[in-house]
């Protein structure tokens, strides 16, 4: 299960990318929960490791909700 932090990222994210149809930046991210972007790259990081987010690698809009990450967030 994420951590609250985790969880707070990966609904950002995902609602996100479902009003704009595309993903946000890490910046963006940042931004938004008033966080650095160092703190933002390890919650991705850990959720990414837990299966509830992927990224690809060098694109800067390149973070989603996997299935798993997006029931989590339906249940949380």
């Amino acid at each position: 299960m994420p951590t609250p932090k985790q969880l707070e990222v990966l609904r950002f994210v995902a609602a996100y990318t479902d009003e704009h149809h595309y993903p946000p930046t890490v910046s963006e991210i940042a931004e938004s929960l008033g966080v650095s972007r160092t703190a933002i790259n390890d919650r991705i990081g850990f959720t990414i490791a837990k299966g509830y987010a992927g990224r690809k690698p060098g694109i800067a809009r390149g973070i989603w909700v996997t299935d798993r990450g997006r029931d989590v967030i339906g249940s949380g």
